[in-house]
């Protein structure tokens, strides 16, 4: 009887070895699991930050409308003067949808201090349109305008769609532009940020700072 008493308290003082020592090699591998982790963090570099908003195609920024009535006279001439009557005039209303923004491979990122980017956005630019429309609302030709030839349709559009039209379709919207670009790249920033591991990386709050040119 007693050997067996023996034999029990035996293993129960084995088991309790066992528990103890399990116990403290649990807490060794869970402290350096953190100092692990924690010697790995590293802060975001800013070229990890300038590669991610880096762009090489043109971006649209903002979709405006146009709208206007575009007047078109052609007429007979003798030795660089008019000849009275020959006129021929038509008015075409149009509309369109322009696409207006930037050329992204134009876009300077470069590092300004601690957190910072500072980002130099280039000429905004007409990129194209969409919804073209033209309509002729009236016609107004001189009492002998028969010998005048008729308006060229593919000069009146020329006219209309001309660069100096675009630019002042961006200069129009300059304002809202320079909004648009804002948001566009603090939300690639944001969209970057978010994709970060945070257990591996730490200060990933990022401030950019913008200059138009």
């Amino acid at each position: 009887m007693l050997p067996n008493r023996l034999f029990l308290r035996l293993f129960a003082l084995i088991a309790l070895i066992g528990v103890v020592t399990g116990g403290i090699l649990l807490l060794i591998n869970s402290q350096n699991g953190e100092q692990t982790s924690s010697s790995t963090r590293t802060t975001v570099n800013d070229s990890m930050v300038i590669r991610a908003l880096q762009r090489e195609e043109e971006i649209v920024l903002l979709s405006a409308g146009a709208l206007g009535i575009h007047e078109k006279t052609v007429e007979r001439t003798i030795r660089g003067k008019r000849i009275p009557g020959t006129q021929k005039t038509v008015h075409v209303q149009y509309s369109y949808t322009g696409k207006l923004g930037i050329d992204a491979s134009d876009v300077e990122i470069k590092s300004a201090g601690d957190n910072k980017l500072s980002i130099t956005i280039p000429e905004f630019i007409f990129i194209g349109y969409d919804d073209l429309k033209f309509k002729t609302i009236a016609e107004d030709d001189g009492w002998i305008s028969f010998s005048t030839d008729d308006i060229d349709t593919a000069e009146v559009v020329s006219e209309i769609m001309s660069q100096e039209n675009f630019v002042e379709q961006v200069t129009t919207n300059r304002e809202m532009l320079e909004d648009q670009a804002v948001d566009f790249y603090n939300d690639l920033l944001h969209e970057f940020t978010e994709k970060l591991d945070t257990d591996r990386y730490e200060d990933t709050k990022i401030e950019l700072e913008f200059e138009f040119e």
